[in-house]
């Protein structure tokens, strides 16, 4: 449709009024085309930083949680700069009021019971959180920062390393050492740590207890507790079922089948030429190819799957 891939704002409001003037929005309904292109007009104007004309079309949105993913976006952007931190403030609280109204009145939806919708919306509520507790840390508002940021790392229970560095940041900004290396503790041995919090932990080890002496060993001992932790749950997901068999020709035309290869270690990874994510994973594939080439009891199967292309040459 034009209004959607109209790029010319004064061009798409145009296109919004011809469009209600030919077709009136029924004002009984909740969720209209009307409302939806008001909104893609407000965010258009908030991503081009038109305050103005983005206040205009956001009173006019019925259903504001179309705005808050903007909102939250256009904020954490800003404060990542280090610019305009009282509009990030702004817009980064008017994202959370939103996301607070949903939970307190969540609107009916198809195969969602409240609840579920409760929990979504928590969970929405807590990214936002954790974007306006790092803009308050921004404008040294640490205890304010802190009330948001520890709510937020609490009810993720230390699975985000963006949250857990937001908090141990907080944590040290207020003075509370102590409970900052515990935080960063906590992450690295559950491999929720970034490489910030890392340098950080030398950083407050050397405060608190004098010297860097020790470090290394500690260190490596919560990184060795992370591996062990990652196995323990890896264990946990694995499907211990035996896998069907099949036979597929090789690029050389070669077949390979999975029974030949019974007593080995089996790799096999499902890709395709149009898949992104899988082209992404490549050069760690490789790097494990490398590491196993000269291994006899370990095999790797590339299966290129799902292709649409006349010259693909079946298996």
């Amino acid at each position: 449709m034009a209004f959607n891939k109209e790029t010319d704002l004064t061009k798409k409001e145009a296109f919004y009024q011809e469009y209600i003037n030919k077709y009136p929005e029924n004002v009984s309904e909740k969720k209209t085309i009307q409302d939806n292109y008001r909104l893609q007009l407000a965010n258009a104007y908030l991503q081009q930083n038109k305050l103005t004309e983005y206040k205009r079309w956001e009173s006019k949105v019925n259903d504001k949680l179309g705005l808050v993913g903007t909102l939250n976006n256009v904020a954490y952007n800003l404060a990542k700069k280090g610019e305009q931190l009282v509009l990030a403030a702004e817009l980064s609280k008017s994202s959370l009021d939103v996301m607070n109204e949903k939970i307190n009145n969540p609107e009916f939806r198809p195969f969602s019971s409240p609840n579920m919708l409760k929990a979504q919306y928590h969970d929405t509520y807590n990214m936002y959180a954790d974007t306006y507790a790092f803009i308050l840390f921004k404008q040294n508002k640490f205890k304010e920062a802190l009330s948001y940021q520890e709510q937020v790392y609490k009810t993720l229970t230390g699975v985000s390393a963006e949250v857990n560095e937001h908090y141990a940041t907080i944590l040290k900004a207020l003075g509370e050492n102590q409970k900052a290396k515990e935080v960063i503790e906590t992450a690295v041995k559950t491999g929720f740590s970034s490489d910030a919090m890392n340098k950080d932990l030398k950083t407050l080890y050397v405060k608190i207890k004098g010297s860097d002496t020790g470090f290394d060993p500690y260190f490596s001992s919560l990184k060795n507790a992370a591996a062990i932790a990652a196995r323990a749950a890896l264990a946990k997901e694995m499907i211990n079922q035996p896998a069907p068999f099949f036979t597929l020709k090789d690029t050389s035309g070669k077949a390979v089948s999975l029974a030949s290869l019974k007593g080995k270690v089996v790799v096999v990874d499902f890709w395709a030429t149009w898949c992104g994510p899988c082209k992404a994973s490549f050069p760690g594939m490789q790097l494990a190819v490398n590491k196993y080439k000269t291994d006899p009891n370990v095999k790797f199967l590339f299966i290129d799957t799902w292709e649409t292309d006349k010259n693909y040459l079946a298996g």
